[in-house]
């Protein structure tokens, strides 16, 4: 169907409408301080094949850092085809998309008329997962066994009930089970919410509607995120940068890039960067792809809506095993360390591509 201008903004920011509300629910439901006032959590509505359409204005560093978990679990554990109404999928593992134990992820699928439709997706930080010490941040931890419960894709609700099971096994194993499972139960509700309003939107624009204006939602991401990189001067820019240490052996971390822009696109390359190391420092793929889109949309056209099409121009090559693509069973809880020193080493590398935009490589 011919898309209308007025219409698709309209739907577009009612997508993102539906993010904030998600939103809302979490923070005046949730338990902990980690939520209600640090606001580490994110909601995004992704699409029926698992692209992010929209997301609230949360943390910046979980940008996109979803669509890989989602990605995953659609790929290698739950295909959109056996996902059933009511249905919530939690995982909070690393190596399965995620950034650290900490963050707990679920999905629920969005059915209209028995067809699928969308998927809503939360992260929240949870105060406690389990681990060797409080909180989960073991600053000595050498392996990921020791920071807590690792959980890859696991369905724990069917027909909107929670696997009383599953939720008992998650609370025998955290120091705060009362916050962290009322934080959990906080984010599902946000999931039912979002449903809802998803429902609603499809009843406005019906299906195929629907589905079309959440494909232009991302083409037109696309198409104006391509526009800008056109306007970014042409070449290659290398930068390097370090971090002190890795908390557990005392010696300097090197974080590599190489910055290429052509034709519209961008290439991101860590290759030169160290290997993964003993201490919890290290980070996986989707911390180091959430951190280079973070520059990217900062430097960018600030009125491109971020969703999955935005970082359709850009390529992330990050060598396994390094300190920006960690594999496990690497300690990951203060991937942090790493994922600032990303920022600042991209910022050098485009201060020489946009003298005028960005002056100096720190963004602290």
């Amino acid at each position: 169907m011919a898309i209308d201008p007025i219409s698709f903004s309209v739907f577009q920011n009612a997508l993102v409408g539906v993010a904030e509300q998600m939103s809302a629910i979490i923070w005046r439901t949730s338990y902990s301080t980690v939520i209600r006032e640090m606001l580490d959590y994110s909601t995004a509505v992704f699409d029926r094949k698992g692209r992010i359409v929209a997301q609230a204005s949360r943390i910046p560093m979980h940008l996109n850092s979803m669509s890989r978990s989602l990605h995953t679990t659609l790929t290698h554990a739950y295909p959109a085809e056996t996902w059933q109404k009511g249905d919530i999928v939690l995982m909070n593992d690393p190596y399965w998309g995620g950034q650290h134990l900490p963050d707990i992820q679920t999905f629920m699928p969005v059915f209209v008329d028995g067809e699928l439709v969308a998927f809503a997706g939360t992260l929240g930080h949870h105060l406690d997962v389990g681990g060797m010490r409080p909180g989960s941040y073991a600053g000595d931890a050498t392996e990921i066994y020791q920071e807590g419960l690792r959980i890859p894709p696991i369905k724990i609700a069917q027909d909107y009930r929670l696997d009383d099971r599953l939720v008992a096994l998650i609370g025998a194993n955290i120091r705060q089970p009362e916050k962290t499972l009322g934080d959990l139960r906080a984010q599902t509700a946000a999931l039912e919410i979002g449903e809802r309003s998803i429902i609603e939107l499809v009843g406005r624009y019906g299906v195929e509607g629907f589905c079309e204006l959440s494909d232009e939602a991302i083409d037109s991401s696309e198409r104006r995120m391509r526009e800008c990189i056109k306007g970014m001067l042409e070449g290659t820019y290398t930068a390097e940068y370090f971090v002190d240490d890795d908390g557990v052996v005392d010696e300097p971390i090197r974080i590599a890039v190489k910055v290429t822009i052509r034709d519209g696109e961008l290439e991101v390359d860590f290759t030169g960067s160290d290997p993964q190391r003993r201490g919890p420092i290290n980070a996986t793929i989707s911390s180091t792809e959430s951190a280079t889109y973070y520059v990217i949309m900062s430097i960018a056209d600030s009125t491109i809506p971020p969703n999955f099409g935005c970082y359709e121009p850009v390529r992330v090559i990050a060598p396994e095993g390094s300190v920006v693509n960690a594999q496990a069973p690497a300690p990951v809880v203060g991937r942090n360390a790493i994922t600032h020193t990303i920022a600042n080493v991209l910022y050098a590398a485009f201060s020489k591509a946009m003298p005028d935009k960005i002056p100096a490589a720190y963004y602290g």
